[in-house]
């Protein structure tokens, strides 16, 4: 059943799923790695949150290519094709520095598709990124052998739009969750963040918020 409990901000609803989202991870990450938050506030400029995590033995474990899956909408009833794209692009470009074998969301859809013959098994995997924030472990191991990988990334968009204030001039914000799961169905990485800028477009938000989630990527340790 899909939760639709919503919350306001600055008059316009938008979805709270941080608790549902962070909740079960915080309780069974205990032990496997250490959760990095980092929160700043200007609320006259910007209001920025960050939570990520990496698996302790990311290093260990070789990963050295990785397909980027096409974002997705939490809330089906509003999704936008071109806003998930927009969001698919701006976090390619951030991370594209990052050394390892990218797969672009156009080519691992174009696999996904020929491996399992048509649209149903990629609508399965961003359904399951729309429910859960992340690619499903049972599935991992048929997935990326499909995409050629040793990872998959996935990226769920929770807002993405402006805000309503009390005084002049728009606010863009931006809520992303985005996880990093192996062939073997290991989480490696997972971030939450959300960026406002006083500004009237959407793409500095995202350039903000991806840039600072990339200087806290695991790098590729050398073979």
């Amino acid at each position: 059943m899909r939760h639709n409990r919503r919350s306001t901000r600055g008059g316009f609803a938008i979805t709270a799923v941080r608790a549902l989202f962070w909740v079960p991870y915080v309780v069974t990450s205990v032990g496997l790695g250490v959760w990095a938050p980092h929160v700043s506030a200007d609320v006259t400029n910007r209001e920025r949150t960050d939570l990520v995590w990496v698996h302790p033995k990311f290093a260990s474990l070789r990963v050295r290519s990785i397909a980027l899956l096409p974002a997705v909408t939490f809330e089906e009833d509003l999704i936008d094709v071109k806003q998930e794209q927009r969001v698919t692009t701006a976090f390619g470009e951030a991370f594209r520095k990052a050394a390892y074998r990218w797969v672009t969301p156009r080519v691992a859809s174009d696999l996904l598709r020929k491996a399992f013959a048509g649209d149903s098994t990629l609508e399965a995997v961003k359904e399951t990124v729309r429910r859960s924030g992340r690619v499903d472990s049972s599935a991992s191991a048929s997935l990326c052998a499909a995409l050629g990988t040793d990872a998959m990334l996935s990226l769920r968009v929770d807002f993405l739009g402006h805000l309503r204030t009390s005084d002049s001039g728009p606010m863009a914000s931006a809520d992303v969750v985005a996880a990093l799961v192996d062939s073997k169905g290991r989480l490696l990485w997972r971030a939450l963040g959300s960026e406002t800028i006083r500004e009237t477009s959407i793409d500095p938000v995202l350039d903000a918020l991806f840039e600072r989630w990339f200087q806290r990527f695991p790098v590729v340790t050398s073979k």
